[in-house]
Order: structure tokens, then sequence, then C-alpha cells
């Protein structure tokens, strides 16, 4: 059933391209919503319907994501079935910094947040 919807889906989208004049390209969209639109990298972070870049600016992350997936449609580097470990790796090998900042972070928790309450403090 499932296979059937997806080729139902895909010959209706290729009708309406073909209507309006438009290409329809498939792309890798691994990683599409968690690197930064503007740099490329693997750099900012999503939270629910935003993205944080490194810098500090504040992106809507849906628009970031579609940013990210019309620029991957000339990364030649990145192909459509690539698994995406592999994407991955080819997204941190871009930047030095990027790759150790990710390495660095693998396994190691999140620091926890102290408590502003000091009523248990001792002096």
């Amino acid at each position: 059933m499932s296979a059937w919807a997806k080729g139902v889906l895909a010959q209706a989208l290729d009708e309406v391209c073909t209507q309006r004049g438009a290409t329809h390209v498939v792309v890798n969209a691994a990683y599409t919503s968690q690197m930064d639109s503007f740099t490329g990298l693997l750099e900012g972070k999503r939270k629910d319907d935003k993205f944080y870049r490194a810098n500090g600016d504040v992106l809507q992350a849906d628009t970031n994501a579609a940013r990210n997936v019309r620029n991957r449609i000339h990364d030649r580097e990145i192909t459509r079935y690539m698994p995406h470990l592999q994407v991955k790796q080819i997204l941190l090998a871009r930047s030095s910094g990027a790759t150790e900042r990710q390495v660095a972070s693998v396994g190691r928790r999140k620091p926890r947040q102290r408590s502003a309450d000091k009523s248990n403090a001792q002096l």
C-alpha cells in the first residue's frame, strides 16, 4: 500500500512540475535541518521551530532547512543515496573547527545547570 501511495505521489508531483514549468530534483536530505544554511557547516542547534546559529542569530528552522536542501542540489560530494553517517563525515571535514567541537562532544553528557536556589548552600 505504501509503495503504491509513494508512486502515486511521485507521479502527481511530476505532473504538477510539468504543468508549471518547474524542475523536480531529489537530493539527500541528511542533516539539512541541523546545519547552518549560511555557512554550510554543522554549527548551531535546532530546537523546535528555531535554529540557533553559532553566532547567536536565530532563524526559522524550516526555512533554514529548505535553504540547505536547495543548496544540496549543487553539492558534488554528497550523493542521493549516500548513508547519513558518510554525509556527516563530509560535513564535519569541511570545517576543522566544527570537527574538533563535534568530536570533543561525542559521548559527553551535558553539564547540569546549577540551581538558583541558594537556601541549601553551605557558608
